[in-house]
């Protein structure tokens, strides 16, 4: 599942407080931008096909760079939002969704195992993401 199925998925979970989203396409920068009555973020979308299969074996995940990881440190030293939406699994039903925090996952992500991610993740839902809880952790 691509990057772009995933921003389908988060932008049909939107739909419950007066918003805007939109998907950026640009080097480091991340992949979309939120305004929910007036709270703004960014949300770097990632995605991997499954967990380790050692649990002491750190988890990987292509593609996110160091541009990405810098760009998401200075934000959040900014004191703006940013969140890393980090999607596991092949198949619908099997999908499960951790919500990072962008600097803790600009630092970590990468280096740490599946019980690291899982304990100090935002948000973590199996199968769809709850939309209401989702919305409740973009704004905080």
């Amino acid at each position: 599942m691509t990057e772009r199925a995933l921003w389908r998925h988060l932008k049909s979970r939107l739909t419950t407080a007066p918003q805007f989203t939109s998907r950026i396409d640009a080097l480091d920068v991340p992949d979309v931008v939120y305004c929910l009555d007036g709270d703004v973020g960014w949300i770097e979308l990632k995605q991997i096909d499954r967990w380790p299969v050692r649990s002491s074996t750190p988890v990987r995940v292509r593609h996110f760079t160091v541009g990405q990881r810098l760009w998401l440190r200075q934000w959040a030293r900014g004191g703006g939002r940013c969140f890393v939406l980090l999607r596991v699994g092949e198949m619908r039903r099997e999908y499960e969704y951790l919500l990072l925090d962008g600097a803790w996952a600009a630092d970590h992500l990468g280096l740490v195992p599946k019980a690291t991610l899982i304990d100090d993740c935002l948000g973590c839902w199996h199968g769809v993401i709850d939309a209401e809880h989702l919305v409740e952790l973009l704004r905080e």
